[in-house]
């Protein structure tokens, strides 16, 4: 069985050149803690980066988080991992993700998803195709992502689909692979749209997130009250 792109040793280097130039250029206040790829959502490739020491306000992690983007370019997405926001004043109720995120792929639902460009995405609409045939997906059953951390840890292949059980195990040319199968939700997809918003505003997408549902969460509470 052919190994996936996602996990290949050219992508890997390139990811880790992206990290190290971040780093470096940023003198280390961030590191590079693992990648996504999505290869049923758009064809992209998501940098995660971790903070190595605390920062003080949101408007930092938005400019932190929109320097990490114009040091790794169009080739690659990248975002800072959400417990950075739940240390900030004001903080972000991180736990209330999913429901935020649920509200808002309701409001973008319309909204195409943003296919990647970079060259990139050729091989990872492969891996989707790999990946369906041998998890014999059904129709409804989609690839959300495909989590590689940087360390040697086990990838994660997480699946939206209708069915429920325990995680089971994968092995691509020896490596094993996990997998795991999440319930359908519009926030998925919600996440990729909000991307290009969040850039074009100059917010990490975390902070967009928030800042986005806001108004519409408060209007619907204000209505069950």
């Amino acid at each position: 069985m052919m190994l996936l792109y996602s996990v290949s040793r050219p992508l890997r280097e390139r990811i880790r050149q992206a990290g190290t130039k971040v780093q470096n250029v940023l003198q280390g206040s961030v590191y590079l803690s693992e990648y996504i790829t999505l290869p049923e959502a758009g064809q992209h490739i998501v940098l995660r980066f971790e903070l190595r020491r605390l920062v003080a306000s949101l408007d930092v992690l938005d400019e932190l988080e929109s320097a990490i983007r114009g040091l790794v370019g169009e080739e690659f997405w990248a975002v800072l991992l959400g417990q950075a926001f739940s240390q900030v004043r004001p903080s972000l109720a991180i736990s209330m993700l999913p429901e935020r995120l649920e509200k808002l792929g309701q409001v973008l639902r319309s909204v195409p998803v943003p296919i990647s460009s970079a060259n990139h995405a050729q091989y990872l609409w492969k891996d989707a195709q790999v990946l369906r045939e041998e998890l014999a997906l059904g129709q409804d059953d989609w690839i959300w992502e495909v989590e590689v951390p940087m360390t040697d840890g086990e990838p994660i292949v997480r699946i939206v689909s209708e069915k429920t059980g325990p995680k089971r195990m994968l092995v691509f040319e020896g490596r094993p692979f996990q997998v795991e199968y999440v319930p359908p939700s519009c926030g998925y997809l919600g996440l990729v749209k909000a991307y290009p918003r969040a850039c074009q505003a100059h917010k990490s997408l975390m902070g967009y997130i928030f800042e986005s549902t806001d108004e519409f969460l408060h209007r619907t509470h204000a209505a069950d009250g």
